[in-house]
């Protein structure tokens, strides 16, 4: 047998091969959702936080993120000494955002609003 007919023959057969052992991506995010407990699992999970550290060109941030039901969204973060705040209680948005001279909490413009609420819901965007 040739080297390129065994190569051709080794090539076919790994992509049959693949193809066989090959998941969707339905399947893939099905198996990843049972090994969490199920779906009903997961929907009983009423808050998650999260806690960031960054460490950036020697810029130091700490940042704490928490959503909660329904569509409720805090991001606290330390920034060069000082507090930055977004919130959102699922009807308003609002922000300390003091790298901007003022250090008093105020609604958050429409167009970050948007943006940040987008986040809020703990299962993440429908569809």
């Amino acid at each position: 047998m040739s080297f390129r007919l065994s190569t051709k023959l080794l090539v076919l057969t790994g992509l049959l091969c693949t193809q066989l052992f090959a998941q969707n991506v339905d399947e893939i995010i099905e198996k990843n959702i049972e090994a969490r407990g199920g779906y009903a699992r997961i929907k009983a999970v009423n808050t998650m936080q999260a806690t960031i550290k960054l460490n950036q060109q020697g810029m130091e941030m700490a940042a704490t993120l928490t959503q909660k039901r329904p569509n409720k969204l805090h991001l606290k973060a330390a920034i060069q000494g000082q507090t930055m705040v977004m919130s959102y209680d699922g009807e308003m948005a609002w922000w300390i955002f003091p790298f901007m001279g003022n250090p008093d909490p105020q609604k958050m413009p429409e167009d970050q609003a948007k943006d940040f609420t987008n986040d809020a819901d703990i299962d993440g965007p429908p569809g």
